[in-house]
C-alpha cells in the first residue's frame, strides 16, 4: 500500500509579486506551500495584473502585434550570471521537510513522491542551472516539479546538467506538475551515459501550450530524447522542434502495457531523427491530431502502431527536414528556427 505522509499545518493562499529584473542566488530557489510567485510585472509604478507582459526573452519572438522593450518586463532568476563551468544549483527546487511524499512502492506512484499544495510560479525566465547526473527519478537543473506545483508563462533557458551516469532532464524535471504556456529552450545534457530528456522528463504531470526547442543531448554516450522523455504524462497543444541528439520524443512507460501516453494536438519535427522512439514494445503510445516529421523513423519497438493518419494525424516520416513543404509554420524553417516562432501558417 501506499501511504502518504501529510504536512503538519495548512496555511493560507499567499502571493508574490516580483517586478522585472534579474535575481541572482547561488543556491538557486525554493517553492513553497500554499504560495503563488508571478513575476513580469513592470519595475516602475504601482501595477497589476494586467500589467505584466511574461514570456519575453531575447530569442524567442514576440506575439504578433506586440513591441516590448523586454528589460523592462523580463523577471530572470538565476544561479550565477553564466552556466558555471562546475555543478552549482538547481535554479527552481523544492524543500521536502515542506510537503507531503509517499512512502512505499506503488506501480504509477513511485516510492517518495513528493506532493505539494496549491504551488504556482507564474512569468519568470530560469536560466543558468547546472547539476551533476542525479540517479533515480530526479533532476532538472532548472527545475525541479513536483505533483500540485504549476509553472506558467514561463521561460526555462541555459540549464545544463553534466556528468557521468544516468541524467534525468536537462531543463525540467516533471512528477505529477502543470506546465503550461511555457518556453523550455536551449537547455543541454552533456558528459553522460545515459541521458534523458534534454528539454524535459515527464514521469507524469499535464504539459500544454508549450513549445520545447533547441535543447541538446547530442554530447552522451546513450541520448534518449533530445526534446521530451516522457513516461506517463498528459501532453497536448504543444510543439516540439529543432532540438538535437536522439528522438524528438522518448517513451518508457514504467507501469508497462497498464499505462499509456497519449498525445493531442501536438507538432512533433524530429529533423534529421525521429519524432518518436519507444523504450520497449509494450509501451502504449497514441497520437490525436498531430504533425509528425523525421528524416528518419523508428521501427524497432512497435512505434508503427503510434503512426497513423487515423487518428487525424499528418504524417511526414522519411522526408527531408530542410524542405520547407514539410513543417506546418507561418515563417520558412530556417527563419521560424532562428526566431523560435513556430506560429502556424495557412498551408
Amino acid at each position: 500500500d501506499v501511504k502518504i505522509t501529510r504536512s503538519k499545518t495548512t496555511k493560507p493562499l499567499v502571493q508574490v509579486w516580483v517586478a522585472a529584473g534579474t535575481y541572482t542566488r547561488s543556491s538557486g530557489y525554493t517553492m513553497k506551500n500554499n504560495v503563488s510567485v508571478y513575476g513580469s510585472f513592470p519595475a516602475t509604478g504601482n501595477p497589476g495584473m494586467n500589467e505584466r507582459h511574461p514570456l519575453l526573452t531575447d530569442g524567442i519572438a514576440q506575439q504578433e502585434g506586440d513591441n516590448y522593450e523586454v528589460s523592462d518586463y523580463e523577471t530572470i532568476l538565476q544561479t550565477a550570471a553564466s552556466i558555471p563551468s562546475d555543478d552549482g544549483a538547481r535554479v527552481l527546487t523544492h524543500k521536502e521537510d515542506d510537503c507531503r511524499t509517499t512512502e512505499g512502492d506503488g506501480s504509477d506512484v513511485p516510492r517518495d513522491h513528493i506532493i505539494y499544495d496549491n504551488v504556482r510560479w507564474d512569468g519568470f525566465t530560469i536560466r543558468h542551472g547546472r547539476i551533476g547526473v542525479k540517479g533515480g527519478r530526479n533532476g532538472g537543473a532548472g527545475v525541479n516539479l513536483f505533483e500540485n506545483v504549476t509553472l506558467s508563462n514561463c521561460v526555462v533557458r541555459d540549464n545544463k546538467m553534466a556528468g557521468y551516469g544516468t541524467g534525468r532532464g536537462g531543463g525540467v524535471y516533471c512528477d505529477g506538475g502543470t506546465i503550461e504556456n511555457c518556453y523550455i529552450y536551449n537547455n543541454d545534457m552533456t558528459d553522460g551515459y545515459e541521458m534523458y530528456g534534454a528539454g524535459i522528463y515527464a514521469i507524469d504531470g499535464h504539459i500544454y501550450n508549450s513549445v520545447i526547442s533547441q535543447n541538446d543531448n547530442s554530447g552522451t554516450t546513450f541520448p534518449y530524447g533530445c526534446g521530451a522523455f516522457l513516461e506517463f504524462a498528459k501532453f497536448y497543444n504543444n510543439t516540439i522542434v529543432n532540438n538535437t541528439g536522439g528522438a524528438a520524443i522518448h517513451v518508457w512507460t514504467a507501469s508497462g502495457a497498464s499505462a499509456s501516453l497519449t498525445v493531442y494536438n501536438t507538432i512533433v519535427i524530429g529533423g534529421s531523427s525521429a519524432p518518436l522512439k519507444k523504450q520497449g514494445w509494450d509501451t502504449q503510445v497514441n497520437f490525436y491530431n498531430c504533425y509528425l516529421q523525421g528524416t528518419s523513423y523508428e521501427t524497432s519497438n512497435n512505434e508503427a502502431n503510434a503512426y497513423t493518419a487515423a487518428n487525424g494525424n499528418i504524417l511526414y516520416l522519411g522526408k527531408d527536414y530542410s524542405a520547407d513543404s514539410y513543417h506546418p509554420f507561418a515563417l520558412s524553417l530556417t527563419e521560424a528556427n532562428a526566431k523560435n516562432d513556430y506560429r502556424l501558417g495557412n498551408n
